[in-house]
């Protein structure tokens, strides 16, 4: 989602007004646990751990508003706040929530009757797992919660106390998994077998157990079976939705066809259920009511929220880098995260030029919303000159004096002061002027983190004639110091057309006909897949129950189309392989290895190569190179790179991981996981330093 994102804006020229800045960013200690909506579009919200922060529309700030707790301290804890619940002029907090009672602790609610300025908590049952992760409002002012271990709680007092309901002899003990009811009469419960009960008289009886045509297929399968958390059912008068994390299911109640809503990425339902609204993967934000054919349109260029509460007549989103966005009578009101008690500090980037400094700043390093600011040095006052969306930003550099670059490694956007436009930028012969002198000497290392020391291998060549030559391999490590002599080559003329065509390209993408693709090694590719799902840990998460398919047909399924991906890997695009190899980055590993190239020229300038920390970036054959050089820092996916790496170094210092990585089915590999998990939704996680080729087949 976020390439596609940055894709989509950087084909766009964006101009900002801006604006005075004097307030600094609200960087909240916990993430947002749930909002609601106050008299004249005020947006109350609570974090996790109880912290309450309220935005204002009028100021467009937000300030923080400590809740008062009427319990004496150190008499309960707050572990984690999940949802809350409107009933009337009272709010009800689900979560984690305990009180002492003697020597016990005891399952608590919170509920307020100020709308979150003070709680009372609420014991709830006589032991700590009476928790749950939203209580429900039916629409005769009854409120329902099912709690971690599948019993359910009613209260017909708005929350002061609760009772214990037995559901009926066709539910097994501890067996409901997700509930939810319309009135307190008719509700709905779906048990640990995915049996689907229906009660029209306040599950004092159900109707015979319905199971579903077509089971709910997860993407993944999770803990959250056990532990309920951040997973809701929602039932209206014809559908139900479940809500399971990232994962999102829907089925009409008279057919139980469960499909997974793969065009949505977050979703809500009014407390009453009454009204839905949910953002989509094209970056729209809808309305409707339940009873509704056709959605209203709210907004199409909306960033995935993280959050959706949803009223009668309004919808409010959240995301921690953009603030809340209230969508009322419509108008959209976005307040930027700013605090109202808090001057302007410091941007986390910044860059001085002739034209003044220049100043990145978001919530954090991996915001996708943020500004680029300005300050003339006479005021000292920093100023929002741009704000975007096209984050993340780890680094700024200034072209001229009107010409600002920022961004990633990866992907980089140049913005002109004076037109007060931005596009996209890509590295250029960043090597030009370290190729002016001839290289005199390349340095070959690779370096293994130990347990209390670093362990590295260096070759060093010097060019001898034509010729670079390298006469021993440096072990240096914790027991000291050894050398062993070598006899390498490697003609100068091959390291200068390298360099060449690693400073031609630049930052530019891996193509598929750079590759180089053969027939072989799409059979080598192919023979792989029959052992290459043993080290999917998609397939080794323990889950209470699985429903189908089993695990094996998932397998298959996986193998079908992994064949089907490498038989029309022409078709993938250069930013797909780019997100392949983006997604294949997130694997840790237990080899803590580096891997460099170090050029010097005759004019003694340095130019380095690496390949980044395995536990960060690995194999080496699936991450391009970072290059250093001049004040840059970019990315170079030439290949000839991890070729010289492995010729210069003697073959028993180079590790079998990445020996084993460098060849192309494992890139086949990495791309057809990428495509598979997109469409599909498998998220394969490999464990990729455990294959070796004695492991296939």
């Amino acid at each position: 989602m976020f390439f596609s994102l940055c894709l989509f804006v950087s084909s766009l020229f964006i101009s900002v007004t801006a604006f005075a800045q004097i307030h600094a960013l609200v960087r909240l200690n916990q993430p947002v646990a749930d909002m609601i909506l106050l008299d004249a579009g005020t947006v109350r919200m609570f974090t996790q751990d109880l912290d309450v922060w309220e935005a204002v529309p009028t100021t467009k700030l937000w300030k923080h508003v400590p809740p008062k707790i009427n319990v004496a301290p150190g008499s309960y804890a707050v572990r984690r706040v999940s949802q809350f619940t409107q009933v009337g002029p009272v709010l009800l907090g689900s979560g984690h929530i305990v009180l002492d009672v003697g020597s016990a602790e005891i399952s608590s609610i919170l509920r307020s009757t100020d709308y979150g300025k003070s709680f009372d908590l609420i014991a709830v049952g006589t032991d700590t797992l009476a928790s749950a992760d939203i209580i429900r409002k039916t629409d005769d002012g009854v409120v329902y919660f099912l709690d971690r271990v599948g019993r359910v709680w009613k209260s017909a007092d708005t929350g002061r106390t609760w009772t214990n309901i037995r559901l009926p002899n066709q539910i097994p003990i501890g067996g409901a998994r997700e509930l939810d009811m319309v009135t307190s009469s008719m509700g709905v419960c779906i048990d640990l077998q995915r049996n689907i009960h229906f009660t029209t008289n306040g599950w004092s009886s159900v109707l015979t157990p319905m199971t579903s045509k077509r089971q709910i297929l997860r993407t993944q399968p999770t803990f959250l079976e056990y532990f309920n958390w951040n997973r809701h059912l929602v039932m209206t008068n014809s559908m139900l939705y479940l809500i399971e994390g990232p994962d999102i299911y829907r089925t009409a109640t008279n057919d139980l066809l469960w499909e997974r809503w793969d065009t949505v990425n977050t979703f809500n339902a009014s407390d009453d259920r009454k009204t839905l609204a949910w953002s989509d993967v094209k970056g729209r934000l809808w309305m409707t009511s339940s009873a509704a054919v056709n959605p209203i349109l709210l907004d199409e260029h909306v960033l995935p929220p993280s959050l959706i509460r949803v009223y009668a007549s309004a919808v409010v989103t959240y995301r921690e880098d953009t603030g809340p966005v209230v969508y009322s009578h419509g108008s959209a009101t976005a307040i930027y995260p700013r605090n109202a008690d808090q001057d302007y500090v410091r941007p986390y980037i910044t860059a001085v030029g002739k034209s003044g400094e220049w100043g990145i700043d978001a919530i954090d390093h991996r915001s996708i919303h943020f500004e680029l600011l300005h300050r003339d040095g006479k005021s000292g006052r920093w100023i929002t000159d741009t704000t975007l969306t096209i984050g993340p930003v780890h680094e700024l550099k200034l072209l001229s004096s009107d010409s600002v670059v920022f961004g990633t490694a990866y992907n980089r956007y140049v913005y002109n002061a004076k037109s007060r436009l931005c596009s996209g930028y890509s590295v250029r012969n960043p090597l030009s002027a370290f190729l002016s002198s001839p290289v005199s000497r390349f340095r070959a290392l690779v370096a293994a983190d130990e347990l209390d020391s670093t362990h590295v291998k260096w070759c060093e060549y010097r060019l001898q004639g034509d010729v670079f030559v390298c006469g021993e391999v440096v072990d240096s490590s914790r027991f000291g110091v050894e050398s062993q002599p070598a006899n390498i080559s490697i003609p100068a003329a091959e390291i200068a057309a390298l360099l060449r065509r690693v400073n031609a390209r630049g930052d530019e993408l891996l193509t598929v006909g750079e590759i180089g693709i053969t027939s072989a090694d799409v059979k080598s590719f192919e023979a792989m897949l029959d052992t290459i799902f043993i080290y999917d840990s998609y397939f080794d998460i323990l889950d209470l129950y699985r429903p189908p398919p089993a695990p094996e047909v998932q397998i298959e399924n996986s193998h079908t189309r992994f064949r089907e991906i490498s038989s029309s890997i022409s078709d993938v695009s250069p930013e797909m392989i780019t997100q392949a190899i983006l997604a294949w980055r997130n694997i840790p590993m237990d080899d803590f290895s580096r891997y460099q190239i170090e050029f010097e020229n005759r004019s003694g300038n340095f130019a380095r190569f690496n390949v980044e920390r395995s536990d960060n970036a690995h194999p080496p054959l699936l991450l391009p190179w970072t290059g250093h050089f001049g004040g840059w820092r970019w990315h170079s996916w030439d290949r000839g790179l991890t070729e010289l790496f492995i010729r210069a170094m003697p073959e028993q210092s180079v590790p079998k991981q990445f020996l084993d990585m460098s060849r192309t089915p494992w890139l086949l590999a990495a791309v057809a996981s990428y495509v598979d998990g997109r469409e599909y939704g498998r998220r394969h996680v490999w464990s990729a330093g455990q294959i070796t080729p004695s492991a296939r087949k």
